[in-house]
C-alpha cells in the first residue's frame, strides 16, 4: 500500500471546469505533476522553491523521504517477521519488541507525511486552489499508517497476554549427576 501510494501521483487532485467549456485537470504527486492527457513533468518545479515557496518545497519533499523512510522500514519490517517465523523460541521470545518497534515508526512516519500533505492542502492556496480534492493516494497511505499501528499494538498486546511457548526441557545429564554423589 505505501508503494502504492507513494508511487502513483494522485495526492492532490485539481479538477476546474473553465469559461467556454475548457476542463483543467492535474494530479499532483509526491514527485510529479501529471495532467489529463498524461503528460508529466517534475513537482515540485525549481521555481516553486525560491522565497515565500521554500517552505511549500520543504513540506512537499519531507514527505516524499517519509514515505521513503516508510518503504525502508516496511522492508525491515519484513526481514523481522521473516526472522521470527523462522527463528527459534529465544528469537521469538524477544523478537515481538523489534517488530513492534517498526511497525509503530513506520505507522508513525507515514502519519506524518499523510498530516504534512493535508495542512498543505488545507492552507497553501498559493498551489492548491478552490477545485483540489485529497485523491488516492492520500487514502492509501491513511489506511496503510492505520493498519501500522493497529498491528503494532496488535503485536504487543499478544506479546503480554499470551502465555509464553513452552521451551525444551533439559534431558538430565548422567554424568553431572554422578559428580554431585561423590
Amino acid at each position: 500500500m505505501t508503494l502504492a501510494a507513494s508511487i502513483m501521483p494522485r495526492w492532490i487532485i485539481l479538477d476546474i471546469e473553465g469559461s467556454a467549456g475548457t476542463h483543467i485537470h492535474y494530479t499532483y504527486g509526491l514527485t510529479k505533476r501529471c495532467t489529463a492527457s498524461g503528460l508529466c513533468e517534475k513537482f515540485p518545479q525549481q521555481n516553486d522553491c525560491f522565497g515565500t515557496e521554500r517552505q511549500f518545497c520543504s513540506m512537499w519533499r519531507s514527505t516524499a523521504f517519509l514515505q521513503s523512510f516508510t518503504v525502508v522500514l516496511e522492508g525491515m519490517i519484513l526481514v523481522t517477521f521473516i526472522t521470527l517465523l523462522v527463528g527459534g523460541k529465544q528469537k521469538r521470545d524477544e523478537g515481538w519488541k523489534v517488530l513492534s518497534s517498526l511497525l509503530f515508526l513506520a505507522g508513525l512516519a507515514q502519519c506524518a507525511g499523510m498530516a504534512l500533505v493535508t495542512y498543505i492542502y488545507d492552507y497553501d492556496e498559493a498551489h492548491f486552489l478552490i477545485g483540489c480534492h485529497l485523491g488516492i493516494s492520500w487514502v492509501i497511505c491513511t489506511i496503510s499508517w492505520c493498519i501500522l499501528i493497529v498491528a503494532a499494538i496488535g503485536v504487543a498486546i499478544s506479546a503480554y497476554l499470551l502465555p509464553q511457548e513452552g521451551g525444551y526441557e533439559l534431558i538430565p545429564d548422567r554424568e553431572y549427576y554422578d559428580s554431585q554423589e561423590l
